[in-house]
């Protein structure tokens, strides 16, 4: 069975363009997902995706491989109206790159509660979520909200969507490692509340160490149950991208693309065969 693979730029923060896309290819990889580009984690600060977009959209194409996705920092939850203004202004400009590289999502986090109960942050996460739709509707893209900050919980995620109408142009982002090892829930919790929205999903690996922290390891390497969660996702008609999400650029002591990235691949469509 064919799948759909990707990976965020996240893993190779030192490599150029050039070793991005030739390796990303040559790794079997049909899609690339831009996390930050070098020394920039926001790409509306590197001139590759500024006054070079064109040029750097034109080399993505020629390389074969079609963007996943664009990978923001903004947040469907902020605890200021100064903070919320700079998400959205931030979901515009990313928004506003999509049209060159093709890419059909934007990626937003939940963003952190900063002392705010959920209850009070509730209508304040549903107006965003309204705001965004609008936003990526105009564009004729998708914003994915990852399970991510005090939004790993997928019911309180859930509640936020439903509160917010569920509007046309936002959507899940299931990251498959938050909800299991961060708020505890089992494979099939996680689909019953956000599986059927899910448009988009981060996969990586964790276990346990002997202290009971969570430690990243090689995909395949961990105790999530990635086939459990494969195929949920494939039994419910879910065609889209399986991004890896390897983490290198915020842990250096993490594996070295060269081993992450095709490993990724290989352990994946395993999976995929069965």
């Amino acid at each position: 069975m064919s799948i759909k693979l990707s990976v965020t730029t996240l893993g190779c923060p030192e490599w150029d363009m050039e070793t991005i896309l030739k390796r990303v290819a040559e790794y079997g990889y049909q899609g690339i997902d831009f996390r930050g580009y070098l020394a920039d984690v926001d790409l509306r600060q590197s001139p590759a995706f500024t006054s070079g977009r064109a040029e750097t959209a034109a080399r993505v194409r020629d390389s074969g491989l079609l963007v996943s996705c664009l990978a923001s920092s903004a947040k469907m939850f902020e605890s200021t109206a100064e903070k919320r203004q700079a998400s959205l202004d931030e979901m515009k400009g990313y928004v506003e790159m999509c049209a060159d590289f093709g890419a059909p999502f934007v990626r937003i986090f939940g963003g952190a509660l900063g002392g705010v109960s959920m209850e009070a942050a509730m209508p304040i996460a549903a107006d965003m979520l309204q705001q965004a739709a609008a936003i990526a509707r105009d564009a004729g893209i998708t914003i994915v909200v990852e399970t991510h900050d005090d939004w790993v919980a997928t019911k309180p995620l859930r509640e936020a969507f439903d509160l917010a109408g569920n509007p046309e142009g936002v959507a899940f982002l299931w990251d498959v490692n938050h909800p299991y090892r961060s708020a505890g829930e089992t494979p099939i919790e996680s689909f019953k509340n956000i599986g059927r929205m899910t448009r988009y999903t981060h996969w990586k690996d964790s276990r346990l160490t002997p202290e009971g922290k969570t430690e990243h390891c090689l995909v395949g390497e961990g105790g999530l149950p990635l086939k459990e969660i494969y195929q949920l996702l494939r039994d419910s008609g879910y065609d889209g991208w399986y991004t890896l999400e390897w983490e290198k650029r915020w842990h250096r002591d993490l594996a070295e693309p060269e081993i992450a990235f095709p490993g990724y691949v290989k352990t994946m469509r395993a999976i995929a065969a069965g």
